[in-house]
């Protein structure tokens, strides 16, 4: 056995001193010079958006306002967070790229001066030069930059009065949210504009109001608790194009095997028609929510077809197999084709209301 004997270092309580490490990683760098004239600019612009206090429910007291961001600090992990917070004027929605909405309160409004004034940690500094601009929100950006007299143009009508879409903001609180609406609702009672609130859109106040006059268009464009202003979506068929018009096969396969086979898919378009004996039996059901007089099911024939016989009425494409599938028919889009007789079409929230009812009825039987 050794004798050697090692040497053991011994370290008393409170002999060795401790030493804080340094926290990793670079301070915030600022994206431009946070210069006294800065602040002012931006506390200015700030005041610019108050004066708007006077147009906003008084029992809410809320405005939106935008914000631009440097061209630089448009990135997400940017976001100045930590200036527009709970306790100041907290972000409620992004527009184009490098824009932000925030929600502004008189006592909001106070604090992000306050921040914007005095704030000198290089998170705040740093926070501060991602701002571009702080504005109103304007009439011409609620329109996005088209006339009254080009939307009255472009959006459907329903008799003499055109569909206007229009969707508030959202200021992510309930009841400052049930105030907005109720002041909205009252200045559309004042004006007389009929409206009706849009259900189907969860999360989100979305009216379709009818306007008659550019006057009703401005008088939308003017609220203040309004973030957009536009045409009602329409949807039809693509206009069809008849060429090379061939009749079914005459060996399609039959529906021969029990139906529960066979998955079943919904086809939401023109109708599949019915005057097709080979194909009907492959209809599971149909739900109609177009008139007789508007339909035209050339084109929801011809999808249901593939559907049912995709690798017969494809039989160049070898990758196709037999896979076929049984059609719940869910007639949605009227005609589009002049020349075919009177054409129609669907809105969004009718199409949304559409799908609702079938989905209710068929959610079980149909995947797909």
């Amino acid at each position: 056995m050794s004798t050697e004997r090692l040497y053991i270092k011994v370290i008393l309580q409170n002999q060795a001193e401790e030493q804080k490490k340094k926290a990793g990683g670079e301070q915030p760098k600022p994206f431009k010079p946070v210069t006294l004239n800065l602040r002012k600019k931006l506390v200015s612009r700030i005041e610019d958006v108050e004066t708007l206090f006077a147009k906003a429910p008084e029992q809410a007291r809320a405005v939106p306002a935008r914000v631009t961001l440097e061209e630089k600090a448009r990135a997400k992990s940017h976001r100045p967070g930590n200036l527009f917070a709970h306790d100041t004027c907290p972000i409620i929605g992004a527009g184009k790229p490098g824009e932000l909405f925030i929600k502004m309160t008189p006592q909001g409004a106070t604090a992000l001066k306050n921040r914007i004034s005095k704030g000198q940690t290089p998170q705040m500094l740093k926070a501060i030069s991602t701002i571009h601009s702080i504005q109103p929100v304007n009439a011409e950006d609620r329109l996005s930059g088209i006339s009254p007299e080009e939307l009255l143009r472009k959006t459907p009508a329903r008799g003499n009065r055109k569909l206007v879409k229009v969707k508030l903001f959202d200021y992510g609180d309930p009841y400052a949210q049930s105030d907005t609406t109720i002041a909205f609702e009252t200045l559309l009672f004042r004006y007389e504009l009929p409206y009706a609130r849009l259900d189907q859109f969860q999360d989100q106040d979305v009216y379709i109001v009818e306007c008659e006059t550019i006057r009703d268009v401005n008088v939308l464009a003017n609220a203040v608790m309004v973030r957009s202003v536009g045409r009602v979506p329409v949807f039809r068929t693509l206009r069809d194009q008849k060429f090379n018009l061939r009749p079914f096969p005459s060996a399609l396969p039959k529906l021969n095997a029990d139906p529960s086979d066979y998955p079943i898919i919904a086809v939401v378009d023109s109708g599949v028609s019915s005057q097709i004996p080979v194909l009907e039996e492959w209809v599971y059901k149909r739900e109609r929510h177009v008139s007789p007089a508007e339909e035209n099911n050339y084109h929801g024939t011809f999808v249901a077809a593939l559907i049912t016989w995709g690798d017969v009425l494809n039989s160049s494409l070898q990758e196709l197999g037999a896979y076929p599938c049984r059609v719940l028919d869910v007639h949605t889009l009227p005609n589009s084709d002049p020349s075919f007789g009177p054409v129609g079409e669907v809105t969004e929230a009718e199409l949304l209301t559409d799908l609702e009812e079938s989905l209710r009825k068929h959610a079980n039987e149909v995947k797909v």
